[in-house]
């Protein structure tokens, strides 16, 4: 198809009419894509793009150029300004992942309060890290398989099982237990156990929820 000349085309027209050549209905397409037949109507009339890594499926499928494709300064500016939005989310994720490591340590010192050591920023601070990393994270696609279900929440019913065992022994948590009343004891183990699934919970993103840049093994 010839788009190279006066006339301005959108990239929703552009999809449309590839599609119509390559006598592909939306259902097809969709089916080739893996996606639904709303999502590829959404493409077509412009309500939303496709991201980069469709748009170069697009245009295998459509046997067309990228730069064709993108003959568009609507086009391109909406690409351009994906790209900066995800460098950005790229650099939250990596200080939640990091600042996530750093409080989950401190969480199981926390844990066991070796002296008596105990203060509430260090959980604050776990739950608001372990969640800005989940928000920004782009690879929940990888939990559809059961294996990876199965073994996130095997290390998380047995990280904190473990956690739970040793702290019930500790001598820090019987001292507390035996100087204070059923009501206070009531309470105290409450937080401990929230403590535990948070760190479970966060020790689990550590290892399940990385990026390209920190897990080379790509998921399909």
């Amino acid at each position: 198809m010839d788009w190279n000349g006066g006339e301005v085309v959108e990239i929703g027209e552009k999809l449309k009419q590839c599609r119509s050549q390559k006598q592909l209905t939306q259902a097809d397409v969709a089916e080739k894509l893996h996606v639904s037949r709303k999502t590829v109507s959404g493409w077509e009339t412009g309500r939303s793009y496709p991201d980069i890594k469709m748009l170069v499926k697009l245009a295998t499928l459509f046997d067309i150029s990228l730069d064709v494709l993108l003959n568009n300064e609507k086009a391109l500016d909406h690409y351009e300004k994906q790209d900066q939005l995800g460098k950005n989310s790229t650099r939250v994720f990596k200080w939640a992942y990091w600042a996530t490591a750093l409080f989950l340590i401190l969480g199981y010192v926390d844990l066991f309060r070796p002296g008596g050591f105990h203060t509430i920023v260090i959980p604050v601070g776990l739950l608001i890290a372990v969640i800005l990393l989940m928000s920004h994270y782009t690879g929940w696609r990888k939990f559809k398989k059961i294996r990876v279900l199965l073994t996130c929440l095997i290390l998380f019913i047995g990280s904190g099982g473990l956690a739970g065992s040793l702290v019930s022994i500790s001598p820090e948590f019987l001292r507390i237990i035996s100087e204070n009343s059923s009501f206070e004891n009531t309470g105290f183990m409450l937080a401990r156990f929230m403590l535990i699934v948070l760190l479970s919970t966060s020790l689990c993103a550590l290892v399940f929820l990385r990026e390209p840049n920190f897990d080379k093994e790509s998921v399909e």
